[in-house]
This record gives structure tokens, C-alpha cells and sequence, in this order.
């Protein structure tokens, strides 16, 4: 995303282009991009590497029409995400990969097809992932993620006892004097500038 002097922002999005736009030298050298064959979705996966934790998010960005970005083209997952389970073979793909990249942590992207077969879209290393949790909180994420880092063990396995969820922290004592003390000093910040 990019903040634009008028305050507005500029967002990179994934769009469908046709042939005549891919045969002009000028656009690709000027802005290079990633390109790819138009895959029919049924819906979009999202599996988050957390460790040795797989934790899949479906995203069933058809549900209202076709689309090609749901980031842009639908609620952004807001109604449209939920947990599911995932074959074992992808689970073990993903886990697998992150082993030989040396990952601790990665958000997969997955397309799935209206014939079932998964299609690997990217990993992101630092992917975002606490939406998930805020749209769906059934999908605790934040817990893995604290846990794994609290391990300092990329091996490390779920423990028991209460879970953190982003809703428990929100609401908690310690994240309201956070927000507080941002406050004042956006406040001192905008004093100061004046």
C-alpha cells in the first residue's frame, strides 16, 4: 500500500489482464509484475504455518459472483471466512516447505477448483494473519503465534491451558493503557509539529 500526498492510498491488487497488454514491451518493462494463468476458483484458502501447527481459513470468495481479488472484490472475508479442514497431504506440503525454506512461520495462498485440486498461489513469511482471527475467532492463530515465539523451538507443539485470543486481548486492562498512552502521544506528536 502506498499513502498518496492527498491522504489517499494506492493499493497493489491482483487483476485479469488480456493478451494484447502482455505483448506490449513498454508496460512490462515499466512495470514488471507476477503473471499467471486465470484459475476458476470454487473458493481461496489461506493456511497459516505456525511451527508444526497447520491452521486453514477458507475464504469462499465465489459466494457472491466471480471474482478475481476477494481482498477487493468481496467483504475482504469479513462474512465469507470460515475454519475447515484440509487433506493431510497439503497440510504436510506446507509444513514441509517451511522446513526446507527455513521458515518458522508462513501464509500460504491456495486457489481450490470446482474439481477439489489445489492450486499453491505464494508463502508469505511475514503474511498478516490476525485478520482471520478478527473475522472468524474460532481460528486462534494469535495463540500459536505467541507460543511459538515464547518457545524459541520451531518444533514446538500446541500447549494446554488458556488460550489468548485477539477478542481476550483487546478488551484486556493492558491493551486499553496501550491505547491510552498512543493517544497522548499522537497527541504530544501533533503539538510538537505545529
Amino acid at each position: 500500500m502506498w499513502l498518496n500526498e492527498d491522504g489517499s492510498s494506492t493499493v497493489q491488487r491482483t487483476s485479469q489482464i488480456d493478451q494484447s497488454q502482455i505483448l506490449n514491451d513498454y508496460a512490462i518493462r515499466a512495470c514488471p509484475g507476477i503473471y499467471q494463468e486465470l484459475i476458476e476458483k470454487k473458493y481461496e484458502l489461506r493456511i497459516t504455518v505456525i511451527g508444526n501447527a497447520v491452521i486453514p481459513a477458507k475464504l469462499d470468495s465465489q459466494k457472491f459472483g466471480a471474482t478475481v481479488d476477494w481482498r477487493y472484490d468481496t467483504d475482504g472475508g469479513e462474512k465469507t471466512l470460515s475454519a475447515m479442514t484440509i487433506p493431510d497431504e497439503i497440510a504436510e506440503k506446507c509444513k514441509l516447505f517451511c522446513k526446507k525454506m527455513k521458515l518458522n512461520f508462513g501464509a500460504f495462498d491456495f486457489i481450490v477448483t470446482k474439481d477439489d485440486e489445489y492450486y499453491f498461489l505464494e508463502v508469505n513469511p511475514a503474511g498478516q494473519f490476525l485478520w482471520i482471527e478478527v473475522y472468524e475467532p474460532s481460528i486462534g492463530l494469535l495463540d500459536e503465534f505467541c507460543r511459538l515465539i515464547a518457545s524459541h523451538d520451531a518444533n514446538f507443539v500446541t500447549g494446554a491451558g488458556e488460550k489468548l485470543t485477539f477478542q481476550n486481548y483487546e478488551l484486556s486492562d493492558q491493551r486499553k493503557d496501550q491505547r491510552e498512552k498512543f493517544k497522548e502521544a499522537s497527541r504530544r506528536a501533533k503539538l510538537n509539529l505545529s
